[in-house]
């Protein structure tokens, strides 16, 4: 289990742990705390909170803006980390996949060896998704929608 809590700049740049990242105009600073354990980040935008999600694997997953990364506790070391062109929006993971869904593109990470399998550009804005019968369907801001069949993916 972990715990997220937004910080002010000074203790940021006081923790002594693993940093996720950081950039040049980050606004908005956080630490996550679980068993004993601690890692911080830094993002740009002000009043967005990240998705944070635990794979089981002893490893932690955070999305917020430009930076999507997957933390290995045992290693204390990031082993993957994407920096999408367009902004983050979810994740969701099934089986040991990971989809990633930003405003422009979708990942799809194989959580056993953190490998890009799949990515897919939107021709629109992305909005949701529904996931049926691993026919994964995207939709779009203006009304269109893409569908991608996961099912090759997910029997390798």
């Amino acid at each position: 289990m972990f715990a997220f809590y937004k910080i002010g700049k000074d203790e940021y740049d006081n923790l002594k742990c693993p940093c996720l990242f950081e950039f040049d105009g980050d606004r908005t600073y956080a630490k996550i705390e679980f068993d004993g354990d601690l890692i911080k980040f830094a993002y740009s935008t002000i009043g967005v909170a990240p998705e944070i999600m635990e794979t089981g694997n002893d490893e932690i997953i955070i999305g917020v803006d430009l930076d999507v990364c997957i933390y290995n506790r045992t290693k204390k070391s990031v082993v993957l980390h994407i920096k999408p062109i367009c902004f983050f929006c979810e994740l969701l993971r099934v089986k040991d996949k990971l989809i990633v869904f930003t405003e422009l593109d979708v990942y799809l990470i194989n959580l056993n060896t953190h490998e890009i399998e799949m990515e897919f550009n939107y021709p629109d804005v992305y909005t949701t998704y529904e996931l049926k019968d691993n026919l994964l369907k995207m939709k779009y801001v203006e009304g269109g929608e893409a569908t991608v069949d996961l099912n090759e993916y997910l029997n390798s």
